[in-house]
């Protein structure tokens, strides 16, 4: 058990701790000595419990504003906002009844972070930005499910990935981008399954691979490529495994290997 307490003597903070971490509950209190909520610690989650509706201010050990605003029914409600340390703020709740904008700050005070919300979901735009100030992410919601466009960019601002979403899922074209603005992959899904092609490519531009999904699973013909374009690989898939006859050839076009599969198993294997 260890206790925390404020400048003036009263106690802040007191919990359990193993291997340097919380565990089981801990409680948070006033200046005042009041205990003003209290957090369950379990494996993957930590569940805060308030215990005052209405105005609700919490500081940090050293006294400094953590976080303020209004409680009801336990829940933060309409204008809400939480400081980092150093006084500035880490994010800021601005509702009306469960509606209105969320926006999250590094640390330095750039905005990481701004959304939009109709009872408490996300509806609308959110937007995503690295420390530097340079947009990292952009994504489309209605109804807490995301919908539409997804666009995430490199640090350097150089699009990196481009996804279609619909209910919340992946749904349509995903394209990939290396940092040079050459495409990297092509895929699709439904419903967040993969199905149809893929192609990949290398930093250069060249194609270097092209498989095929049916349902989530690799099925039907599979070509490797070499940097120089030439074929590598041709095999086949059934239901993820290597099924058939598949040809090894050098960057040259010679056929240099040839492997026979059953139910994914390597039976044989011809070196030329």
């Amino acid at each position: 058990m260890y206790h925390l307490f404020y400048a003036n003597g009263k106690i802040y903070e007191k919990g359990k701790l193993k291997n340097k971490t919380n565990v089981d509950t801990v409680f948070r209190y006033d200046e005042n000595g009041d205990i003003i909520k209290y957090q369950i610690y379990q494996k993957d989650t930590i569940l805060s419990v308030y215990l005052k509706d209405g105005d609700y201010l919490e500081k940090y050990h050293n006294g400094k504003i953590y976080q303020k605003g209004k409680l009801t029914n336990g829940v933060f409600n309409d204008d809400w906002v939480r400081y980092y340390e150093n006084g500035q703020p880490e994010w800021i709740q601005e509702y009306t009844n469960g509606t209105g904008t969320v926006t999250w700050f590094f640390e330095n005070g750039n905005v990481s972070s701004k959304e939009y919300r109709v009872n408490r979901k996300a509806h609308g735009e959110v937007k995503h930005w690295y420390e530097n100030g340079n947009l990292k992410e952009v994504s489309y919601w209605i109804n807490g499910l995301q919908n539409g466009l997804y666009s995430l960019y490199y640090e350097n601002g150089a699009l990196k990935n481009e996804a279609e979403w619909k209910n919340g899922k992946s749904h349509g074209k995903n394209e990939d981008w290396h940092k040079n603005g050459n495409r990297a992959s092509l895929n699709f899904f439904e419903n967040d399954i993969v199905v149809g092609s893929l192609k990949k490519w290398n930093e250069e531009g060249q194609l270097i691979a092209e498989e095929n999904y049916d349902n989530g699973k690799l099925n039907g013909k599979s070509v490797r490529y070499h940097d120089n374009g030439a074929i590598s690989i041709i095999g086949y898939f059934k239901e993820n495994k290597p099924f058939g006859i598949w040809e090894d050839f050098d960057n040259n076009g010679k056929l240099i290997k040839k492997r026979y599969f059953e139910n994914g198993n390597l039976i044989k294997e011809e070196k030329f």
